[in-house]
C-alpha cells in the first residue's frame, strides 16, 4: 500500500468544477526504499500535442451499464476536437460509461499499454451516442505538475 504525500489540482476545478481544469497530481512516499514508478512502472506525460492524435489508447474503469467497474477497459482510435468553441477532445469510437473518469489518454505509445499521457477522461456525453471527453494537457498542466515537485 502506498501512502500519499502531497496532492494538488486547479483552483478552477476546486471552486467551479471547470471541466477544462479537471486534472490533478499526487505524490506518494517511498515504500521499502522504492518509488511507485520504480516498483510498478509508469507512463510519461506530454503537453501541447493538440486535439488531433492518431493511435490513441484511452483507459478507464467504467461502472455504469453495460460495465460493472470491476476491471479496466480501453478504446483505441483517433482523437479530434469536439466543438470549435470548446477545448474538449473526443474519440468517436469510445463508448465507456460513468466511472471512466481519470483514465489516461495515451499518445506516442511505446507498447500496447504504455505511452505518454496527454489528457485524462473528465466526463462522458449525456445524450446521443456515448463517448468520453478530455482536455488536452497544456503548459498550465505542466506548471501544476512542476509545482507539486517543489
Amino acid at each position: 500500500m502506498w501512502n500519499w504525500k502531497r496532492a494538488t489540482t486547479f483552483k478552477g476545478w476546486r471552486q467551479h468544477s471547470d471541466p477544462s481544469r479537471d486534472q490533478a497530481f499526487f505524490t506518494v512516499h517511498k515504500l521499502r526504499g522504492k518509488t511507485l514508478v520504480q516498483a510498478v512502472g509508469g507512463n510519461g506525460i506530454s503537453y501541447n500535442l493538440g486535439h488531433r492524435r492518431n493511435g490513441v489508447r484511452i483507459w478507464g474503469w467504467p461502472g455504469e451499464k453495460p460495465f460493472y467497474g470491476e476491471r479496466a477497459h480501453y478504446c483505441d482510435g483517433n482523437t479530434f476536437k469536439r466543438h470549435r468553441l470548446l477545448n474538449d477532445m473526443r474519440m468517436s469510437s469510445c463508448a465507456m460509461s460513468g466511472g471512466a473518469s481519470g483514465g489516461p489518454w495515451l499518445s506516442k505509445r511505446t507498447s500496447k499499454d504504455l505511452g505518454y499521457v496527454f489528457g485524462v477522461t473528465s466526463r462522458a456525453s449525456i445524450s446521443g451516442p456515448r463517448y468520453v471527453l478530455s482536455t488536452p494537457f497544456n503548459n498550465s498542466v505542466r506548471n501544476l505538475l512542476n509545482d507539486i515537485g517543489k
